[in-house]
């Protein structure tokens, strides 16, 4: 690819049949950026030649394909969850394609990475300043009607203070799923919401509305209802699909000092994680896995459970 004033302009594509341990490619050797697998013709992880990674971070927007786009980012995420790429490069990756993705199928799905790789990825002092830049790709998303609901989705897991939750409640209107949505992150924010959970439940035609509700319940930055929550879930007591989405909410970064028992609780229940079969099993032993709280200390304990657990 070369740089023009569109952006990146694909100028030659070659061929490659891997036959041999080190395969040449000829490939001109002035461009702006090499993307391996373009077309994602072939099962393969790819990197970036070393000089051009950063290009390859910071104009993947610029691909002018939806799938080139798609290669760029898959690319930088495994580059992520391998340890080559910092969560900030991630979101920068992220942030520059969707504000120039046009694949509406994607947007979505991208606002989700950038916010995981904004909450689970980044050191402590970076993480809101990730979110921040997730929210703002989100509200400004919003702006156009074809991607305007999963933007307001990706904006309610991302808003920083109760200020833009209340902006995102203004263009909810009566859109139960996206109010949900903004109860929850009030609740993680420390706003009271007891009586809006009470007045929506009210509203909600769906059957699972409950679910919703302990949703809420489990963000709320409350000793008491952490400890209600872990117990329904601990107890088996809320539906096989929504454990889940409630053990995400569960598990949330800056609540750690209501969360410093729970890793252990964890591990108590893993001799019994596997009764019910096996896709019970995984669900329960991914959803209730402590993502925060935990320390080299809990690594090894999590070790020694698991020689004597079920696979």
């Amino acid at each position: 690819y070369r740089r023009d004033v569109d952006g990146l302009r694909r100028t030659a594509l070659v061929p490659v049949e891997v036959q041999r341990p080190r395969t040449h490619v000829d490939l001109p050797d002035d461009a702006d950026l090499y993307l391996v697998n373009d077309e994602d013709l072939t099962f393969a992880t790819t990197r970036p030649q070393a000089d051009q990674r950063a290009t390859l971070i910071s104009t993947a927007g610029e691909l002018p394909t939806a799938m080139g786009r798609g290669v760029a980012v898959a690319t930088v995420w495994d580059m992520l969850t391998t340890g080559e790429a910092t969560a900030d490069e991630a979101v920068r990756c992220l942030t520059g394609v969707l504000r120039r993705e046009s694949c509406d199928s994607v947007i979505e799905p991208y606002l989700t990475l950038a916010g995981r790789a904004a909450e689970l990825w980044a050191p402590d002092a970076d993480r809101a300043s990730l979110l921040a830049r997730v929210a703002a790709v989100s509200r400004d998303l919003a702006g156009d009607r074809d991607h305007r609901q999963a933007a307001l989705r990706g904006f309610a897991s991302s808003a920083g203070d109760l200020d833009e939750v209340a902006w995102l409640l203004d263009r909810a209107g009566d859109d139960v799923d996206l109010r949900w949505r903004a109860l929850q992150r009030r609740a993680e924010l420390g706003d009271e919401t007891r009586e809006d959970v009470r007045r929506l439940l009210e509203r909600d035609p769906d059957p699972d509305a409950g679910v919703r509700a302990l949703v809420v319940r489990a963000a709320t930055p409350d000793a008491d209802e952490k400890a209600a929550v872990w117990q329904a879930l601990a107890d088996r007591s809320v539906p096989i699909s929504a454990v889940f989405e409630i053990g995400t909410a569960f598990w949330r970064p800056g609540q750690e000092h209501l969360l410093a028992a729970y890793p252990q609780r964890y591990l108590d229940l893993v001799p019994t994680l596997d009764r019910g079969g096996m896709i019970i099993g995984s669900a329960y032993t991914v959803a209730l896995f402590p993502l925060f709280a935990v320390d080299d200390a809990f690594l090894a304990r999590a070790l020694a459970a698991a020689e004597s657990a079920t696979p």
